[in-house]
This record gives C-alpha cells, structure tokens and sequence, in this order.
C-alpha cells in the first residue's frame, strides 16, 4: 500500500527532479557498492546513500517538527522495509541513520512517511 501511495502521490516530484538536472543521476553508483538517490515531494526533500556494509544515511529536510517520520527502503518486488524512524525537531535538516537488510542490487527507491497512516511525504528512485 505505501509503495502504491509513494508512487502515485510521490513519482511526480522524482521526475520534475530529475528533469531539472537530465545531467545528474538519480542513482549512482560506485566501484565499492555504494548508491544514492535523491528526490523532492511538495515540501520535503531526501537524499539517501547505502554503503557496502548496509548502512544507510539519509537527509531529510522540509518536515514538520514535532511529527513523527519512518524512513522505508522498498525493494524491486515493492516490498516495504522499514529503516528507521524519529520525530522530526526544529532543525530545518536532519540526518538520519539506519541499515537495510535489502541488497543494493533490488533497491528500488527510498520513501520518508508522517504518521501512524504512513502518509507519503518524500521519495527517492533508485534507477540501476
């Protein structure tokens, strides 16, 4: 369900992203196995990296304070894996940290949600 509502609600802001920078990829990727990806929503914005050892950082920015965020990795089958999750604070950026049990290679794309209904607030396309 939440990937169908990142995508629907979400995808948009992805392509407007990429489509500023046709130059710049989504996703890169390195000789060590690493990628990253960014993208922005209405108001909020994420870029994401995943090393080798499954480690994943990402930056947030555009949340509400006080709200409650999860960060999910989703898979290439659409499977929801959840990462990590916080309350948002005053800072206007935030970076976060988690690990993913999702191998580099099915990585799909990132999606921060608000709330206990996971509503869709930012996502990031991995494209390989």
């Amino acid at each position: 369900m939440l990937a169908a509502l990142v995508v629907a609600g979400l995808g948009v802001g992805v392509v407007v992203k990429l489509a500023e920078k046709p130059s710049t990829p989504a996703v890169q990727t390195d000789q060590v196995g690493a990628v990253s990806a960014e993208g922005t929503g209405a108001a909020a914005r994420l870029a994401v990296t995943v090393d080798k050892t499954s480690k994943v950082n990402a930056t947030v920015s555009g949340l509400t304070e006080g709200e409650r965020y999860k960060l999910y990795a989703i898979d290439a089958a659409g499977t929801n894996h959840l990462v990590t999750q916080w309350t948002a604070g005053p800072a206007a950026e935030r970076t976060i940290t988690g690990r993913t049990d999702v191998p580099l290679a099915d990585l799909a794309f990132f999606a921060v949600t608000r709330g206990t209904a996971d509503s869709a607030v930012v996502s990031a396309k991995v494209t390989h």
